[in-house]
């Protein structure tokens, strides 16, 4: 696009200085030539500006027309779209908040950072699942590991014998059955969907942002079992 309009400029200019050779007396056969070119460009430049949304209402002209012509500045605007297009979908974009991976639960990051700086954000989410699974089972005092360890010290049932680790509060009142849910369907997603993906298979093909989202929800986890309590059987 950019080639085509760039070349009807310089046919509409070299018009202009052929015409204005000749003193406005004649059209000499060069300024025919070049005019002739310039027309049969136009349904192509006209094409362009469309599909860059900058067509104007009004027709576009060739170079011999005598009344006003405003198509040279037109393909300009067309040109300045072009030169600016890549930047419009960055710097004209709505700001987003960015994630700072530094800021995840410091156990996630640190389990996860010299992995992922080596290039590989897998291996850096599975070490991070390990560093999660070891610090559950010191806080509780169990053996359990992975999925079926967060199913049964989160669970929200009364114990079974084993240790739980439970939200502080009431567990009678809707708030804290819906914060100790959440821990605990949450952890086990984390386990089935994140750990036991990349554990079946080392290289599932995750971009860096999954990765990285992956990360947030270890994060999420960690956080949430710091504020828990131990609950002795």
């Amino acid at each position: 696009m950019r080639e085509k309009l760039t070349e009807y400029l310089q046919l509409a200019e070299m018009y202009d200085v052929e015409l204005s050779n000749a003193a406005y007396e004649s059209v000499s056969s060069e300024a025919q030539r070049l005019n002739d070119e310039a027309t049969t460009l136009l349904p192509t430049v006209k094409r362009i500006l469309t599909a860059l949304d900058a067509m104007p209402k009004a027709d576009l002209r060739p170079p011999s027309y005598r009344g006003s012509n405003e198509t040279p500045r037109w393909v300009r605007e067309g040109l300045g779209i072009l030169r600016d297009h890549d930047e419009w979908a960055t710097r004209l974009a709505p700001q987003a908040p960015i994630l700072a991976a530094d800021r995840f639960h410091p156990l996630i990051w640190e389990a996860a950072a010299s992995l992922w700086h080596a290039g590989q954000p897998a291996t850096a989410v599975e070490s991070a699942t390990k560093w999660l699974t070891a610090e559950i089972q010191q806080k509780a005092q169990l053996t359990l590991v992975d999925r079926e360890l967060v199913s049964d010290v989160f669970s929200p049932k009364p114990s079974n014998g084993r240790t739980r680790l439970w939200f502080p509060g009431n567990p009678e009142t809707a708030t804290w059955k819906s914060r100790q849910d959440g821990l605990h369907q949450l952890s086990m997603g984390a386990y089935a969907g994140i750990r036991n993906v990349v554990a079946h298979s080392p290289q599932p093909g995750w971009s860096e942002q999954q990765a990285l989202e992956y990360l947030a929800v270890l994060s999420t986890v960690a956080r949430w079992t710091d504020e828990t309590e131990v609950l002795n059987p």
